[in-house]
């Protein structure tokens, strides 16, 4: 991105382009991590509701085995409140990853911005220099063409001819 007539070019601000970089993708990385986590708890806590739900409830039996099937509906029903507990702390976990991937991003695009204003500064610059020189060579050429003054440039010629004792 450096370009050669810019003295040092952009190069720190390159660096810091290459950080943003790498922290954006860091943190889109934390962002589907943390997407796919959520997924899954989903569907835990899906599939254990469908367990609680399909959990036939206690028909006939004796004291014992109806404690037993109370408490293993107990179990499924605090199984089905903690993962769902998970799953609404993973999705707090997306929303602020996908904070920060914002962030990082936008940070990115601010250096790529910055990087290309300044190249399109230089550019500028350069095509007023290179429109001013061939405006300057125009002049001369013009000058020396439609009348007898000579330029700078033409008198060093002309002098230097003068000296080999050459005047062709």
């Amino acid at each position: 991105m450096s370009t050669p007539d810019a003295p040092g070019g952009d190069r720190g601000l390159e660096a810091v382009l290459r950080v943003r970089t790498v922290r954006e993708r860091d943190s889109r990385i934390g962002l589907q991590r943390a997407m796919l986590l959520t997924r899954q708890r989903e569907l835990d806590t899906e599939q254990a509701r469908a367990r609680l739900d399909a959990a036939a409830g206690f028909e006939q039996g004796s004291a014992a085995a109806f404690l037993a099937d109370r408490g293993a509906s107990a179990a499924l029903a605090h199984a089905v409140v903690r993962l769902t507990t998970l799953t609404t702390a993973s999705m707090a976990n997306v929303t602020a990853a996908e904070r920060r991937w914002r962030l990082d991003r936008s940070r990115r695009r601010a250096v790529e911005l910055i990087l290309q204003r300044r190249a399109e500064r230089r550019d500028a610059e350069r095509e007023r220099r290179r429109t001013a020189e061939l405006d300057d060579l125009a002049t001369q050429q013009w000058l020396r063409g439609n009348t007898g003054v000579s330029t700078p440039a033409s008198n060093g010629a002309a002098s230097n001819r003068a000296d080999t004792g050459d005047n062709a």
